[in-house]
């Protein structure tokens, strides 16, 4: 499709031009001007679209084809201590385990020692999250915890002298559940029923909801107006009333409670609290659900 044409000449020394036909003058540089400067290159229209087409599609066959989600699948017992997610490729968005994590050291997944923390979906299928030390789990803020065929948390009695608070679930810093509950947002065990941590949205926008979840999804809960300078309503609807609240900070730590409860409203003024991310921990006879309150 292309047609060599005597020379044309140029003004600019050591560039010739391809003649597209009609329009297009597109400059050559020329490296050898004993052997090209002689010819340019003339094609119409046309054939100069399939041309940039045809070019195109050569260079999309030359990139990467692993761009998309990966998973790591691990089907047999691994250690915290031995870094095992450090072998994950990066990128890896879903880990998934089928047997059992051992938690025997503090751990903070950075797949392929990325040094960036995981961000991704820990999802125990079938599998078991054992701590056998006194130790922190730690994920990214947007990381989440799945379980699933009867995956679950261990242990998970708080009356076992082996539950503390030392054992415990961070979402970068937010202290997210612990063995026995101490300074943290969640229990394993509340966990546990609700089958998922930092993840556990319903279709009503409740930010998590542990215990039973067709009952709370009904809930509703509202935080109005969020952000707000300290002054809010908690609002649910349906038929479940809220029984007791408590607001925890960053830390974990109880900043008012409001207990003895039994209604679906309550204005809250908590002019004295610093700004910042406080949580919301509403308890219903079905269940607690938990909201993110923002103070500015």
């Amino acid at each position: 499709m292309f047609q060599l044409l005597p020379y044309r000449h140029s003004r600019t020394e050591g560039v010739g031009y391809w003649a597209c036909e009609e329009v297009l003058e597109i400059p050559l540089y020329l490296y050898d001007k004993s052997v090209i400067m002689n010819q340019s290159v003339s094609f119409t229209r046309t054939n100069f679209r399939a041309f940039l087409f045809v070019g195109w599609y050569c260079f999309a066959l030359l990139l990467p084809k692993n761009l998309g989600a990966q998973s790591c699948v691990f089907d047999y017992k691994i250690l915290a201590s031995n870094d095992p997610f450090g072998s994950c490729p990066v990128g890896t968005d879903s880990i998934i385990i089928r047997d059992t994590l051992v938690i025997d050291v503090s751990y903070e997944p950075l797949p392929g020692n990325s040094g960036l923390s995981f961000d991704g979906v820990i999802l125990v299928d079938g599998g078991v999250l054992y701590w056998s030390a006194n130790a922190v789990f730690r994920l990214g803020p947007n990381a989440c915890i799945r379980l699933k065929n009867g995956g679950h948390i261990y242990p998970e009695d708080g009356a076992d002298p082996s539950c503390n608070a030392s054992k415990s679930i961070y979402f970068d810093w937010i202290k997210y559940a612990s063995c026995n509950g101490g300074n943290a947002l969640h229990t394993f065990s509340e966990v546990n029923v609700a089958g998922c941590a930092n993840c556990c949205d319903s279709p009503s926008n409740v930010d998590e909801n542990f215990g039973n979840s067709n009952e709370l999804a009904s809930a509703q809960v509202s935080v109005i107006p969020n952000p707000s300078r300290g002054d809010f309503v908690l609002r649910t609807k349906g038929h479940s009333l809220m029984k007791s609240i408590e607001l925890l900070d960053l830390s974990g730590h109880s900043c008012a409670k409001f207990e003895e409860l039994n209604t679906n409203q309550l204005e809250v003024n908590l002019y004295k609290l610093p700004p910042g991310l406080y949580f919301a921990r509403v308890m219903f006879k079905e269940g607690l659900i938990t909201k993110k309150v923002v103070l500015h």
